[in-house]
């Protein structure tokens, strides 16, 4: 099993009138391996006008309430299938533009591990039905948009 794991936090402040992220606001973490189809593990969307940036784990492009991105760095990891040699991440950074609307991004790594307790934390969404095969993988190409 592949898992992309990563640190985020949220310094807006949403107490503030005005603040938080404002739609359409969003960051895609997407995957390609060894130049196959684009797969986008996990995305970070608004969940309305100044809120606070959630996961979107049921793929409806608004933020789910209680996953929310909280203003202390926090690992998160989210499992995904795939074989090969080459994998290249791309970090899309979308609608951030306006004032209390950030995001830190830290420790970005992929971990290939069978066993869930070898991770740093266990995996928010997990497709258990697909299991690595030990290979290296290599992070080719960091993109900001």
């Amino acid at each position: 099993m592949l898992t992309l794991c990563f640190d985020a936090a949220h310094f807006g402040n949403t107490e503030a009138a005005g603040a938080g992220w404002d739609g359409p606001s969003n960051v895609t973490f997407t995957v390609t391996i060894d130049g196959g189809t684009d797969m986008t593990i996990v995305s970070i969307e608004d969940q309305g006008t100044n809120s606070n940036p959630a996961f979107d784990l049921n793929c409806d492009l608004v933020g789910d309430a209680g996953n929310e991105i909280t203003n202390t760095f926090t690992t998160y990891c989210f499992d995904f299938p795939g074989y090969g040699t080459n994998l290249d991440l791309l970090i899309n950074i979308n609608g951030l533009n306006e004032a209390f609307e950030d995001i830190g991004i830290d420790n970005i790594a992929i971990y290939c591990e069978d066993d869930e307790a070898d991770l740093p934390v266990i995996p928010l969404v997990s497709t258990d039905n697909v299991r690595g095969n030990n290979n290296s993988y290599t992070v080719n190409q960091y993109s900001f948009i």
